[in-house]
Formats: structure tokens, C-alpha cells, sequence
């Protein structure tokens, strides 16, 4: 509803104009109302205080918001900051940043004059972005990540300006070939059209020497085996690990797993309470010497299936698995009790128990330590 005029804001004088946005303030609340409703059975969202001291919002943890670099934090941060380290990926996005300069002096680039008023709109866009950053920061975690609000829109932008700024080269050198026909120059011709020619192939052909385009970061399953395996057992097959592997698990095999770090996003207080003490009791469960832990833990959740990296049971494996940080005390007891030089209850049971194994991987089936006496 606000338009610069005259060196000036001032509301809008169309009719048309409030009614859209009043429509989208509608669909807005709307939204936001359904969004409280479900998820208010996760209870209250954590504040910005109560993150700066969890560890899981802490770097090295799994949503690492807060950093001491203030440049990081407001910049450059996965979860805090404005940009991504992949926003000018591809390289071609790069051309979007010269649009001010082409803007700048438009004179010189006749196409440019023809789409200002239009190119507004991506000015506008990015204003929105990053003021809806700020409203991100001022509201943790109410609206979710501040980032959200920027990298896609920045994208889109670059994206838009890139493909102007393209054009808007190719006709000035086109131009510039048109006003030196007239001189009679065959090397003035020859290298206005050559220029061209690079140019455009420039642009058009740059994918085929990347490594990979598009860049999708599609995870890609490296254990068909394990997945086959799994996706043959019942569907409601409970599967326990503390590996990585388990984050591909409910995707690849179809099957379900009590916990892994790519479900463990801890901003719902209600949610993240349930997911960490499924994590600290697996951890105990998977380093206990006692058989009645181990068979409680099984019974309790209703495993089916463990899932274990054949160097689960050395200290130097508990000492780097990457939720050592969110969960201390389970796992300094299980590195204490290694290094003491106890065998766990469900390392002894191996042989006996196991089912299936790859290279690095071996799955136990919880049923047969049940039904041991």
C-alpha cells in the first residue's frame, strides 16, 4: 500500500490495491491460526534465552544458531545469518550484482531504461525479505529461522537480475555492432560479433563443465542392501540406532526409527522433550552391561530392530558421535564404562543375535534378546 512518489512514501491511491492486501493479511492469519492450533500439542516454542544456553542451539550442535563472530551470526550463519555460503551457486548468478551498475548508468544501456519501473519489484521483494529477517531475530523462534525470509528471495533475485543483466549486455553489444557497420571496419564487425558470440556460449554452456548441475544436494542412500532388508520386515518394525544411517532409514527402507538427529529439531519444548529422552535412554540401553535395562528399554519402546556401526562399541566412536555434546551424561557413562574395559550387554550379544550385516553395519533383531533368558 506505500509507493515512493516525489522523493516521498505515500499510500496508495487504488482500491484495488487494498483489497489485495487485506486479502493477503486474511490468508496470513488464517494460516497462522491452523499453525498455533496443531502444533500447540508440542507445547510452548523455546525462547531466545533459553537456546543461547542449550547446547543443541550452540555451535557443533543441531540447530547451531548462536555464534560469537557477530559477522557469522548476522551474515554468513547457516541458521542466523542473511546469506548462504550457496547463494551466488551457480557462478552465472553472480551477473545479478551488476544490475545496480547497469541501473546506474542506463544511458548507456538502452533496454535497461525500458524495464526500470518493472525491476522495482525485485527491490521491493528484497525490502520485504529482509525486514521480515529482522521481525525473525526480534521474534525467536516465532517465525521459525531468520534465514527463511532471505536465501530464497536473494535467489529469486539474482536469478531475475542475472537474466536482465544478460540480455541487457547482449543488446548494448549488438548496438555497438550496429553503430560500427557503417565505418566499413571488417575487425570492428568481426570482434563486436565475436564478443557476442563468447558471450552468449558463456552463459549457455557454463553447466556442462561443473561438476554437478543443477545442484539439487539430494541425499543419495548408500546402503541398498540395509534398506532392502528392512523394507521386507513388518511396517510397524521399530528400528533403534544411534548411527547416521537412521536419518535415511524412514525415507529408503519405509520403516521407522525411535530417533535420529535429522528428526531432532529442537524448538517445540513438548516435541524435543520426548526426542531427547528416547536418545539419552537409547544410549544408556546400547552401553548398559545390565540384561534388564537392555530388555526394559526394548520392551518399553517396543524395538524391533537395532541398527549399530561395528565401531559403536569402541570409546573413541562414542567420544566423536556428533550428539555427544546434546546428551553429556549418557554418554560419559557409556565412555566411562568402556574405558573401564566392560563389555556392553548388547556387544555381547552379537552373534547371537544378529541378522543382517554389511561392511560397516550390523542389525540385531531386539526380539531374539527378548527372548533370552
Amino acid at each position: 500500500m506505500l509507493h515512493w512518489q516525489g522523493g516521498r512514501l505515500r499510500l496508495s491511491r487504488s482500491r484495488k490495491e487494498y483489497l489485495l492486501c487485506a486479502a493477503g493479511i486474511a490468508v496470513a492469519l488464517l494460516v497462522a491460526l491452523l499453525y498455533q492450533v496443531k502444533s500447540s500439542q508440542f507445547a510452548p516454542i523455546i525462547t531466545a534465552s533459553e537456546a543461547s544456553k542449550s547446547p543443541e542451539f550452540l555451535r557443533g550442535g543441531r540447530i547451531a544458531f548462536f555464534h560469537d563472530d557477530p559477522l557469522e551470526f548476522w551474515l554468513a550463519g547457516n541458521h542466523s545469518g542473511m546469506v548462504s555460503s550457496s547463494l551466488l551457486a551457480p557462478p552465472a548468478l553472480l551477473l545479478g550484482l551488476l544490475l545496480p551498475v547497469l541501473l546506474y548508468y542506463r544511458a548507456r544501456f538502452p533496454i535497461v531504461q525500458k524495464m526500470t519501473g518493472a525491476v522495482g519489484i525485485l527491490s521491493r521483494m528484497i525490502l520485504a525479505s529482509v525486514g521480515l529477517f529482522f521481525c525473525a531475530h526480534l521474534m525467536l523462534f516465532r517465525l521459525y529461522l531468520p534465514p527463511r525470509y532471505t536465501i530464497h528471495s536473494f535467489r529469486i533475485a539474482l536469478s531475475l537480475s542475472a537474466a536482465i543483466v544478460s540480455i541487457a549486455l547482449a543488446d548494448a553489444i549488438m548496438r555497438w555492432a550496429e553503430q560500427r557497420r557503417g565505418q566499413g571496419s571488417f575487425v570492428l564487425k568481426l570482434s563486436a560479433i565475436t564478443t557476442l558470440v563468447v558471450f552468449m556460449a558463456a552463459v549457455i554452456f557454463y553447466p556442462a563443465f561443473m561438476d554437478e548441475f543443477p545442484k539439487t544436494r539430494y541425499i543419495t542412500g548408500s546402503e541398498p542392501g540395509l534398506y532392502e532388508f528392512f523394507s521386507s520386515q513388518p511396517k510397524d518394525s521399530l528400528i533403534a540406532s544411534l548411527s547416521s544411517e537412521a536419518d535415511n532409514l524412514p525415507s529408503f527402507a519405509a520403516r521407522p526409527v525411535l530417533v535420529s538427529r535429522e528428526h531432532a529439531i529442537p524448538f517445540h519444548k513438548g516435541y524435543y522433550d520426548q526426542i531427547s529422552r528416547r536418545a539419552s535412554d537409547l544410549i544408556r540401553a546400547q552401553y548398559t552391561r545390565d540384561p534388564g535395562e537392555l530388555k526394559g528399554f526394548i520392551q518399553s519402546y517396543g524395538v524391533g530392530f537395532f541398527l549399530l556401526d561395528k565401531e559403536a562399541f569402541t570409546p573413541e566412536y562414542v567420544e566423536r558421535n556428533r550428539w555427544g555434546k546434546t546428551f553429556r551424561a549418557a554418554q560419559s557413562d557409556a565412555l566411562a564404562e568402556l574405558r573401564r574395559g566392560n563389555t556392553p550387554e548388547l556387544a555381547r550379544l552379537l552373534d547371537s543375535c544378529k541378522v543382517f550385516e554389511t561392511d560397516d553395519l550390523i542389525v540385531i533383531d531386539a526380539r531374539r534378546i527378548q527372548g533370552l533368558e
